[in-house]
């Protein structure tokens, strides 16, 4: 079952996370305003396990965004994380996501 207040949109972002073991990269690979999922391709986070993730935004104007978030669940891919802050610039970031995907998704 899915818990989520709002829809994901498929996005392709590098991503910076920050944690206990030092900086880990990858890729958000779908996004909503409370959310993020991002593959890994190093060691799985801790499940409740609090970070910082910098996403570089897709275009130049905004830069990277630094964002809170707690590790909601844990694949052998990746992780869900769940944004700690309703952030308009998430907002703004998801916006931008729909409107840069292809039409046919």
């Amino acid at each position: 079952m899915d818990h989520r207040c709002d829809p994901r949109k498929a996005a392709n972002i590098e991503v910076a996370i920050h944690c206990r073991w030092g900086t880990v990269g990858g890729h958000a690979l779908n996004l909503s305003r409370g959310g993020v999922f991002v593959e890994l391709g190093l060691p799985v986070l801790d499940i409740s396990g609090g970070v910082e993730m910098t996403l570089v935004m897709p275009n130049q104007e905004t830069g990277a965004l630094r964002l809170f978030a707690l590790v909601a669940h844990a694949t052998p891919n990746g992780v869900g994380l769940m944004f700690l802050h309703d952030d308009h610039e998430i907002s703004r970031l998801c916006a931008a996501v729909a409107d840069s995907a292809p039409s046919d998704l």
